[in-house]
């Protein structure tokens, strides 16, 4: 391979109670990748989103919220807000406060959705994410 066609890594880190985003995100994975990209998914939890994204170029960050989850997620939003230009931050959720919402928004949440099926409409913003950190990285 030369070195313009260096493989990129898409890096994911998902925070979630279960498995139901990160399994869509490995399904609609194509629809964003490009043929020299990869997939590198983690899940974790909110305490570990500040260390693991230190340690990373890019990428984009799924948080699922619910009752237990939204005040650490919100918490944790917030401390990733100086690295919007890195991070692209994406918030599912079944319901969110008027004021929760408000407050996502200004830490620089890219998009809140429902459903795993709401992904493939973030296609276009997800590729652009990386298309855009790939020409800053390089």
């Amino acid at each position: 391979m030369t070195q313009t066609s260096k493989p990129h890594h898409q890096h994911w880190l998902v925070c979630e109670s279960g498995h139901r985003w990160r399994q869509s995100v490995v399904r609609m994975a194509s629809d964003w990748l490009s043929s020299q990209d990869s997939l590198a998914l983690r899940s974790l939890l909110a305490s570990e989103v500040v260390f693991s994204t230190s340690r990373l170029p890019s990428g984009v960050l799924l948080w699922e919220f619910d009752a237990a989850s939204s005040a650490p997620a919100i918490q944790a939003i917030g401390s990733m807000s100086v690295d919007r230009d890195r991070w692209l931050q994406i918030v599912a959720v079944d319901r969110l406060s008027h004021r929760d919402r408000c407050a996502v928004s200004e830490m620089g949440v890219a998009a809140v959705i429902r459903h795993p099926e709401d992904l493939p409409r973030l296609s276009r913003m997800i590729s652009g994410h990386f298309a855009r950190v790939r020409r800053l990285l390089h």
